[in-house]
């Protein structure tokens, strides 16, 4: 500054015009005009100032007309200064020298120059100034007049955004604001000639990307994400050339645009919190301005650029950095699929090929997408791109783990979304396709069996017409050595047999037995008892077989051993008591057709060892609860099984029928039991007693019968064993005569019972009418 008005205020005018004394090389311009600063204290004002330099400018209009070039741009970038009035002083000076002749846009060059030179400028009035100079200057130009200095104009506009002053950020906003108006019209072919249309997004649309989308400031990201907005919005068949470069950094920018804290959760999350995330990560990204710009980019998509669009997507799904860049790509390969079918179809193979490997994602929501997407295309690839997809979604299928639930839901999302969108070439895979649904039916995950569910129903598919291959595909899982597609094979075994006649399954009988003998030998693993439950479900269905066929018996020794041994494993008590009820389903279905139906000997003596097993009594320890539970449970179906072992072979009901009823009686008598473990030893004892065929063994085994019946009738907390002990009775008074000495003693634990319960409600009404009905 060159000194101080009286005012105490700075006297920057003068510095602006000795400048410019200066640049038009006249000093004696110079020393006219310090001479007034010291004529009086009016001309020492800024206002005095600029007075005086406006007369002075009038006088010598004449001979600064060769230096017009150099002061206007000066003067008109003053004319915005921040001080108001250095402003209007300069508004006054630069009216002047222009006089009537001339416009400030006759040195638009000129001042553009020396805005662009200035908006860096060390002082932040002159970079404020340059800026608002500029938003003014740029205000309807042609692309003739600012096609030198567009990049320049994005590049330095920019820059300022991010000053360190408040007020010139705000200056380089509307200077942006002015840049992108004018970039937008150049752009917009209804508004522009080709030629001045792709200059301008040849100059906008790089810097954009390139120096907008990348920046370290949000600030700007938000700002250049706008401006493309609209910049692409307008442009329309201007921007094909440069669609393959628009999705690729508009992609790569969804992830960089997302909140920094997002990577951090999402390295700590697991489980559901994760997918929560994920999920969330998206939403956000749906609703992002990035994916308006996709849009619009999508309608220029055509034969000139979707070979490279298809190659950097390809790229993106499977290298790109970012779960919203990775679905975003995927997705718009789905996008363009269902817009351009004849345009992909000839890129359909390749894209396929590249992206499949993504069904084996850590991601659960990014294979989601994919699994999707390769539907989607199925139905516009040929037969070998469709052919090549479905070899590969079983053999995925087939080789993953047991616990990787997350690649068999991937499968089924191809296949439901192929049945969706292309049935009739799906068709054409059936033999291939039904038997891997309904075996994944089977699946232990709600979520993962309905997709397969919805599979069967949309296929229209049918078990009768696909038995052979479904049992065909199940004896290959049944050999795999993935326990989960064991347990697989063993349950679709039981679906079949539940589902498909005897007739239909009689042919693969054989088969299908010595299948699961073979799956059933060795040590047990997770699942392992749906193997024994298939069994019994095949034996139940294919019972006659066993009438019919000479080697039925033969057979049936064999099954008993195999289930015999697997009963006896120790290791596992979950599993000992599953093999244990399989047990009893299969004696069951023997008893029905089997004659003789014999196997009590080895039975009983596997058997009985479970109800002496102990436990400890400390029930402070969870893992012994658990083990407490579990020795009551092994020891209940034991009941059940040794009721359902007696044999109908008179000799061996002879010699068993004393022991077994009183080691029944003694554990039934035991009121420490469980109500149900008890009922289960008063039906086995009515079952023993019903199918025994002599009489006399019978009422031999009541001395030990009755105690237990007067027991279980005495518990007023079980009416369920109340019940049960009269079915007992029952079937005990069905001996009528031939029951002696024990009428009396049956009567009287009649007359108890009726007598306990005299005059009170009970929870049984039909206890009272049984209780009638026998005496």
């Amino acid at each position: 500054f060159l000194g101080k008005t009286p005012s105490g205020g700075n006297i920057s005018t003068y510095k602006e015009l000795t400048k410019l004394a200066d640049e038009v090389n006249q000093p004696d311009l110079v020393y006219k005009f310090m001479g007034l600063s010291s004529h009086h204290a009016l001309w020492s004002s800024k206002k005095g100032a600029a007075f005086a330099a406006n007369a002075l400018a009038l006088k010598g209009q004449n001979s600064l007309n060769p230096y017009l070039g150099s002061i206007v741009p000066k003067i008109y970038r003053s004319t915005f200064d921040p001080d108001k009035g250095i402003s209007m002083s300069m508004k006054n000076i630069l009216n002047s020298l222009l006089g009537k002749d001339q416009k400030v846009g006759d040195f638009f060059a000129e001042i553009v120059e020396d805005l662009l030179e200035n908006i860096w400028n060390n002082e932040w009035r002159t970079r404020q100034a340059s800026s608002y100079a500029l938003s003014d200057i740029l205000t309807g130009k042609r692309m003739k007049e600012v096609e030198p200095y567009l990049q320049d104009l994005w590049e330095k506009t920019f820059r300022v955004l991010d000053d360190r002053k408040e007020s010139v950020r705000e200056a380089a906003a509307s200077a942006v604001t002015a840049v992108s108006k004018l970039t937008t019209r150049l752009c917009d072919p209804t508004e522009s000639i080709f030629e001045n249309g792709q200059n301008a997004l040849s100059i906008c649309l790089p810097f954009l990307m390139e120096e907008g989308l990348q920046s370290p400031v949000d600030e700007i990201k938000i700002l250049s994400v706008h401006l493309l907005h609209k910049i692409v919005k307008v442009a329309s068949y201007l921007l094909k050339t440069h669609v393959p470069s628009l999705v690729s950094v508009v992609l790569s920018s969804i992830s960089h645009l997302e909140p920094a804290g997002f990577t951090y959760l999402q390295q700590h999350a697991k489980g559901e919190e994760l997918q929560a995330l994920e999920q969330a990560r998206l939403q956000i990204s749906k609703f992002s301005p990035l994916n308006n710009i996709l849009s619009v980019v999508l309608d220029q998509v055509d034969s000139s650029n979707i070979e490279e669009v298809m190659r950097i997507l390809q790229g993106m799904v499977s290298s790109g950095v970012g779960l919203g860049t990775r679905v975003g790509a995927i997705t718009y390969i789905k996008q363009i699929a269902v817009t351009y079918p004849t345009l992909i179809k000839p890129y359909v193979l390749k894209t396929i090929l590249k992206i499949r490997r993504q069904l084996k994602d850590p991601s659960n929501t990014f294979r989601k997408t994919v699994s999707e997407t390769l539907g989607t295309l199925a139905k516009y690839g040929t037969r070998k791109s469709m052919k090549k997809l479905i070899e590969y979604i079983l053999d995925l299928y087939n080789s993953a783990e047991s616990d990787d639930n997350a690649t068999r839901e991937s499968v089924g999302i191809v296949i439901l979304e192929i049945s969706k969108s292309a049935l009739p070439k799906l068709r054409n895979h059936y033999d291939e396709i039904i038997p891997l649904v309904f075996l994944a039916m089977q699946n232990k995950q709600t979520s993962i069996k309905k997709i397969y569910e919805s599979i069967w129903s949309e296929c229209g598919a049918s078990l009768s017409l696909h038995l052979e291959g479904i049992l065909n595909l199940t004896f290959k899982c049944l050999d795999s050595p993935t326990w989960e597609l064991k347990r697989q094979a063993a349950l679709t075994i039981s679906s079949v047999a539940k589902n498909t006649g005897e007739k239909n399954i009689i042919p693969f009988f054989l088969n299908i037995i010595t299948k699961l003998h073979q799956s059933i030998s060795g040590r047990t693993w997770e699942g392992k008892d749906a193997l024994l439950k298939a069994e019994a479900s095949v034996l139940e269905c294919c019972k006659t077989y066993f009438r019919e066929e000479s080697d039925g018996i033969e057979l049936s020794n064999e099954i008993i051993q195999v289930m015999i041994k697997e009963c006896r494993k120790r290791n596992n008590m979950r599993y000992k008591i599953e093999a244990v009820t399989s047990l009893t389903s299969i004696l069951r279905t023997f008893a029905k057709c089997l004659e003789p139906f014999d196997f009590f000997e080895p039975l009983y003596e596997m058997l009985s060892p479970n109800l002496n097993i102990k436990h400890e009594d400390d029930e402070d320890d969870e893992e012994e609860l658990k083990e407490k539970k579990a020795i009551s449970k092994l020891k209940l179906v034991t009941f059940t099984c040794i009721g359902a072992t007696w044999p109908n072979v008179s000799n061996t009901q002879l010699q068993y029928i004393t022991e077994v009823t009183i080691l029944l009686s003694e554990h039934g008598s035991d009121l420490s039991y469980s109500w149900d473990s008890r009922i289960a030893i008063l039906n086995a004892c009515g079952h023993i007693l019903t199918n025994t065929k002599n009489k006399e063994s019978c009422i031999s085994t009541l001395p030990h019968l009755l105690p237990m019946i007067r027991s279980n009738m005495k518990d007023a907390k079980s009416s369920a064993c109340r019940s049960a002990s009269l079915k007992l009775i029952e079937i005990i008074a069905n001996y009528g005569m031939d029951l002696g000495e024990f009428k009396s003693e049956l009567i009287d634990i009649l007359h108890e019972l009726s007598e306990q319960y005299h005059g009170k409600h009970l929870n049984l009404p039909d206890i009272q009418r049984k209780i009638i009905n026998l005496i």
